[in-house]
């Protein structure tokens, strides 16, 4: 396949794994998408991320059955679930991201933020194709929520354009003004996750942003050094 053919076949691929291997409702056979290796893992994971195993119809009632109640003393277990029962909340209210926000809300005061930051990485990725949709259907989410939303949207951007940098920042210098910075930083974190570990490398990714705009991206290259080698 030619290199812009290669990430549309991994995600179809990764859509199948989640269709063909449903494990217990939240998780994913994220093990499977191993092997296509660093440049193009994120392609496959955005496969079983659009189904996400979840065999019910994502309640809020399900969501307290299935992430809340089993793990009353383990917070992360919590958020891990939570966090893939809002992407398949999302996949099922695709069009209607109001009502999939709505629903988040429903649940325990505690575990609210753990869904919310969940659907922001669902419209991320589920817009990539779509960006200028984006903001959009990010304000759609509590004010301190849509940053987060939007710099997931640069961060799948640059994973989706990733032999192709340019369109990926042409992608985010096309989103309204209070949505670019965020765009810029999530840009920084796919480079910095991309390219590592040639620093060099994603700083010169990151200057094919506008000058005054360059900080933003070193931010997320920053942040995306921080986790993968803390």
């Amino acid at each position: 396949l030619s290199s812009d053919e290669v990430p549309v076949c991994l995600r179809g691929f990764g859509r199948a794994l989640g269709h063909a291997r449903p494990t217990r409702p939240g998780e994913i056979q994220w093990d499977r998408c191993a092997p296509t290796g660093d440049r193009y893992i994120y392609h496959c994971y955005w496969g079983p991320a659009g189904t996400f195993g979840w065999e019910m119809e994502p309640t809020v009632e399900a969501a307290i059955a299935t992430c809340i109640e089993p793990h009353p003393d383990n917070p992360l277990e919590t958020k891990i679930c939570l966090t893939r029962f809002a992407g398949a909340l999302g996949l099922y209210h695709q069009g209607d991201t109001a009502r999939a926000v709505s629903l988040c809300t429903e649940l325990p005061p505690k575990t609210v933020s753990y869904c919310l930051e969940g659907l922001s990485d669902y419209l991320g990725w589920h817009l990539v194709e779509e960006p200028a949709r984006g903001p959009d259907e990010c304000d759609h989410l509590p004010l301190e929520n849509r940053g987060v939303c939007y710099q997931m949207l640069g961060n799948a951007l640059g994973w989706f354009h990733v032999d192709y940098p340019k369109l990926a920042v042409a992608a985010c210098r096309g989103l309204v003004a209070k949505a670019r910075p965020h765009c810029y930083q999530g840009l920084g974190e796919s480079f910095g996750w991309i390219n590592a570990p040639d620093v060099a490398l994603s700083i010169t990714r990151c200057g094919l942003l506008p000058t005054d705009d360059r900080p933003y991206c070193h931010f997320g290259l920053a942040e995306s050094y921080g986790c993968k080698y803390h």
